[in-house]
């Protein structure tokens, strides 16, 4: 414990932190499936909205990119709660044998995380579209980006729209032919929205007005992609997949 908490020490850097992943107990899996449906048992949520999405995104990237050298995961506000996505993408990257990296503004998704993760990943405590115009994934490819940053408050969804736009702008020199970028909490319509939080969907409902469908985190990533003829959606509900051509 006293050799990680030095560690962390020496890594922090104008406010920022990186630590690697310490564990080296990581199980073996023998194909996405079963590492995604093993996961959402781990989880004990067999029936969670994101499983379809990230079977879809995972083998889309595992069929794009299985073998290839340099190709890195990324993720935007690490979860060490609810979906574990941090956790998921660590087992995917043993499983694919590149490397993870993952930022949140801030700390105890790193807390939670440096003991569970292994060594294929770095969690990173950083603002994430500033992470992204870091040299830390400067002349990576990235093959798998997860954004998952800016929760979304529903009464003025805008603000995460923006900020989901303004990273994936950040990361697009990274991205190429084949790139698959998975964007939560932008559901295709209110019922969608509405089988994930009732709650949610009342804010929506209570506060609407003009507006290009629903929104959410990718709603802005959705039309740039579309507009700038980039890349194409290959399966939406409440998650948003969209594959870079």
């Amino acid at each position: 414990m006293i050799k990680i908490i030095i560690g962390i020490i020496n890594n922090i850097s104008r406010g920022r932190i990186s630590v690697q992943g310490h564990n080296e107990q990581i199980a073996k899996y023998q194909n996405i499936n079963e590492i995604v449906l093993n996961h959402f048992e781990f989880i004990k949520n067999k029936n969670h909205p994101c499983k379809e999405t990230f079977m879809h995104a995972l083998l889309t990237f595992e069929k794009n990119f299985s073998g290839s050298d340099n190709i890195l995961i990324v993720e935007t506000g690490s979860s060490a709660w609810g979906v574990n996505s941090s956790i998921l993408l660590d087992s995917v990257s043993n499983y694919m044998k590149c490397n993870f990296e993952t930022v949140d503004i801030r700390i105890n998704p790193l807390l939670r995380l440096y003991k569970i993760v292994s060594n294929r990943t770095i969690l990173h405590v950083d603002d994430s579209i500033k992470f992204l115009k870091k040299s830390a994934v400067k002349n990576k490819k990235i093959g798998f980006l997860y954004l998952d940053s800016c929760d979304v408050d529903w009464k003025y969804p805008e603000k995460s729209a923006v900020h989901g736009l303004n990273e994936f702008i950040e990361a697009l020199p990274c991205l190429q032919s084949g790139s698959v970028v998975l964007i939560d909490d932008t559901p295709i319509d209110l019922n969608e929205l509405s089988y994930v939080s009732r709650d949610a969907a009342i804010d929506y409902e209570s506060s609407k007005k003009e507006r290009l469908g629903i929104g959410g985190k990718g709603a802005l990533v959705k039309n740039y992609v579309e507009v700038n003829k980039i890349g194409k959606t290959i399966f939406h509900k409440y998650q948003l997949l969209i594959e870079i051509f």
